[in-house]
């Protein structure tokens, strides 16, 4: 059996607990800790049990013993059980030194092996459970791991707990509005997380985009509604001369995305009717490029612009919580002055439901209904999620949408055709 290392200062032997437990010093650590334990004594207390084994400390002592101190500061922790001592160990430890993420991965895997919880790890370590679990994912030991753990309360349990979909619902109504979307959702993979029911919308509007017929996602006409799948500046060509009055689009703000201003300027100069206009959702950072390439096909006459709400977003590349969205207007010459005086800010909220893109209906309805003649001609070449074209169709607009992502276009079918369902039946 393996003897126990020990040390004397002053009239006092100390015996190691645990010798190989805690990541050991390096040479040149152990040296300058002696020196300054040399020039400044040990100024940390070392803990030990009952019986003087040493429970952390045990390089504050040795280098104490080998400069021959006569006193140390110590602390007493009494009655304590092995695991106990041991679990103490690593927690002063990990609390004092800064040890590297290999380090900490190691004794949680160690910890792990012997049985520990997440929690329990996690309490020892002074980290959360979920950042235990990456760490033990990423040791990748897992087939090595026990079966059953222990926790706090001493209680064996399954070392891997299945977790279920959990839907946090307010009231009856999203209770049914929940098990409508289930019903139509058949097979769906919900996450293993409590949900609320606007996320359990957006995952079975993407469950039914994703296992849509594809068969069935093709150029097709919803009521005053023209849906066409593909780029707009070949799909485009299907929209006759001089025919629109009003383009209104979101396109990507990248400045990878640069390039499609100028096809949508050229676009915009062949479909608008003389006078016609096109409004554009811009980001910031490239608007001096953005109105050089529009101003290439039409002229500018104003930047319009919607409030943001809820969360600020910031542009971490100028240092600013940008609080607006412009929206870019420009119009083919001449300019007819068709409308009356309204505000140039508007706002509705925030609108994430239907696409990671998507802007609020509400701010499509106001400029739509502001700036577009009544029965006139709406465009959106780049249509997403259909926001745009259902704002045309409630204003009783002649609408073509133009979408190149399938997943997109699929979900803006499905919402375009179930409004004009709606409209149907309250027009019979």
């Amino acid at each position: 059996m393996k003897q126990k290392q020990m040390w004397v200062v002053g009239s006092v032997e100390f015996t190691a607990l645990f010798e190989d437990l805690i990541p050991r010093l390096s040479v040149e650590e152990y040296e300058r800790l002696k020196e300054d334990v040399a020039a400044h004594g040990v100024l940390v207390p070392v803990a030990v049990d009952e019986k003087m084994q040493v429970i952390d400390g045990i390089n504050r002592i040795k280098a104490a013993s080998e400069l021959e101190h006569r006193s140390i500061p110590i602390h007493v922790h009494a009655d304590l059980a092995a695991n106990e001592k041991k679990e103490l160990a690593i927690r002063l430890n990990a609390f004092r030194r800064h040890w590297s993420q290999d380090e900490r991965l190691a004794m949680t895997v160690a910890l792990r092996r012997e049985k520990y919880s997440l929690r329990r790890i996690g309490k020892i370590l002074n980290l959360s459970h979920e950042t235990v679990r990456r760490y033990l994912e990423a040791s990748g030991v897992a087939k090595d791991l026990p079966d059953t753990v222990v926790g706090d309360d001493g209680i064996e349990r399954p070392a891997k707990v299945t977790r279920r979909p959990v839907i946090a619902l307010k009231n009856t109504k999203e209770a049914k509005e929940a098990y409508r979307q289930l019903e139509e959702a058949e097979g769906i993979h919900l996450p293993n997380s409590i949900i609320d029911v606007k996320r359990l919308g957006r995952l079975v509007r993407d469950h039914k985009s994703k296992t849509y017929n594809r068969a069935d996602l093709s150029d097709r006409t919803v009521g005053q509604a023209t849906l066409l799948l593909g780029d707009f500046a070949e799909k485009g060509e299907t929209v006759a001369p001089d025919s629109v009055d009003l383009i209104f689009t979101d396109p990507p703000y990248g400045g990878d995305y640069l390039g499609l201003w100028d096809e949508l300027g050229r676009f915009a100069e062949k479909i608008l009717k003389p006078g016609g206009l096109l409004l554009s959702y811009s980001g910031v950072l490239y608007l001096p490029q953005i109105y050089e390439m529009l101003g290439r096909h039409l002229k500018y006459f104003w930047t319009f612009a919607v409030r943001h709400t809820g969360g600020r977003k910031t542009v971490y590349s100028v240092n600013v919580h940008q609080a607006w969205k412009p929206i870019v207007g420009f119009f083919k010459p001449p300019f007819k002055k068709q409308w009356h005086t309204f505000p140039d800010m508007t706002t509705a909220g925030q609108s994430k439901e239907f696409h990671k893109w998507e802007q609020p209906i509400g701010e499509a309805h106001y400029f739509i209904k502001n700036l577009c003649p009544a029965k006139g001609v709406l465009v959106d070449p780049m249509m997403g999620s259909g926001n745009v074209i259902l704002a045309g169709m409630a204003l009783g607009m002649t609408c073509t949408g133009i979408e190149i992502d399938t997943t997109a276009f699929a979900t803006a079918q499905q919402r375009i055709e179930q409004v004009q369902k709606k409209l149907g039946k309250e027009a019979a």
